[in-house]
């Protein structure tokens, strides 16, 4: 990586201070219909590295997790210490219901909320949702203000006084410090959540006001910054992940978390012996949502054939139970019907399964965590072995991920 010397990252430091006011506001996620959208936007669909072909979104949405909880929003780090012991401890046993979006958010301590907002320029409260982009390692996080602005003066001047290198990338400055995909033990810092915790090389740019990328290989920040300032078409403007990102928001449920897979990255997810494969799907969705006091999580398919999505609505609950049943009994989950609509030219097949909610004091009193059955989902997504997601049989070439 290119060396800059003292002088020039302090002009450049200088230089990016106007961007803070002459960058183009663009209208705040609680103005968009759709905030899982606004941060596709951010996603290029030119890929710099081929293996990110096999894309999972993963995005979560902790504004509307702290509401499913019944908690006040927190608007900062002296509002959050402002507020008894009863409400932070709850805020925190919450985050337990966090499986989607950066891995390492709901491992939230004192010191990490304490230390954040000298490391970054910015601090937890300020992120309102999160989405974790490509196939790992290969992979880019975006965090998202929903009201306010990121302040870009103070995130370069603590990147700056953290000795970051700077780098021009489309949307302004970018920072960055360690060879790419490294760690270095003595980099470590808890409380940067941009991999600080293991000393993970980090290139960090503010995208526009109200979104912050991050990845630890620069290809992956430079092709975020070129889809923001519209070099390169996003995943946003992609007609299939715009059906999808439709169909998580339709209807009176919240969504709080979701893992979004694309037909290739479907093709990794190993099938069993015992379970007929789904048929092909364009994406594939599990999600978390929160409707009134019920807890929903739901597996959603994009198909642009219609007798495909007929097949896959018959077969739906029987994969679904194949891997979830013993667990629905236990915990209370019961099964919905599956949902066939239509959106932007696909056909959508859905189901979900539903329980009540923990309430305050269950979660609280450690006695019920919500999204048990998600977390697992999750699990066997990211391990490969999510069953109803996968789409090529066992003995195929390609079903083995290893």
């Amino acid at each position: 990586m290119k060396t800059y010397n003292h002088y020039i990252k302090f002009v450049l430091v200088c230089l990016c201070i106007p961007l803070t006011f002459t960058h183009p506001l663009r209208y705040s996620q609680s103005q968009t219909a759709n905030p899982l959208l606004e941060l596709l936007e951010n996603v290029s669909q030119e890929h710099v590295f081929p293996q990110m072909e096999a894309m999972t979104i993963t995005y979560a949405h902790y504004r509307a997790i702290e509401r499913a909880n019944g908690i006040e929003p927190v608007r900062d780090r002296a509002d959050y210490m402002s507020r008894m012991d009863t409400e932070r401890n709850l805020w925190q046993m919450s985050l337990l219901r966090v499986y989607a979006g950066p891995h390492n958010y709901p491992n939230l301590t004192q010191d990490k909320i304490e230390n954040m907002p000298e490391l970054m320029g910015f601090d937890f409260f300020d992120i309102d949702s999160a989405m974790v982009f490509g196939s790992d390692p290969f992979v880019g996080t975006l965090v998202h203000s929903e009201d306010a602005p990121f302040d870009r003066r103070e995130i370069n001047m603590a990147l700056h006084a953290r000795n970051f290198d700077p780098l021009e990338v489309a949307t302004g400055v970018a920072w960055g410090k360690g060879g790419d995909g490294m760690t270095d033990i003595n980099n470590i810092e808890p409380g940067d959540p941009f991999g600080g915790d293991v000393g993970l090389s980090s290139r960090v740019a503010v995208l526009d006001n109200f979104t912050v990328g991050n990845a630890f290989l620069w290809g992956v920040l430079q092709r975020a910054a070129q889809a923001q300032n519209n070099k390169f078409a996003s995943y946003a403007e992609l007609p299939e992940y715009r059906a999808m990102a439709q169909a998580l928001y339709a209807g009176d449920a919240t969504l709080l978390q979701t893992i979004i897979l694309s037909h290739t990255a479907g093709e990794q997810q190993q099938s069993a012996e015992e379970m007929n494969v789904l048929p092909p799907y364009v994406l594939a969705a599990i999600s978390d949502l929160q409707q009134g006091e019920m807890q929903v999580h739901r597996v959603t398919l994009l198909y642009d054939d219609t007798d495909a999505a007929e097949t896959a609505a018959d077969m739906l609950p029987e994969v679904v139970t194949e891997v979830s049943g013993p667990w629905l009994e236990n915990l209370n989950f019961e099964m919905g019907e599956v949902m066939v609509e239509q959106a932007n030219g696909y056909t959508v097949v859905s189901l979900g399964i539903s329980a009540p909610a923990p309430t305050a004091q269950d979660v609280l009193d450690g006695a019920n965590n919500a999204a048990l059955i998600y977390g697992f989902w999750v699990t066997a997504v990211r391990q490969g072995q999510f069953y109803p997601l996968a789409i090529l049989p066992p003995d195929s070439d390609n079903a083995d991920t290893n």
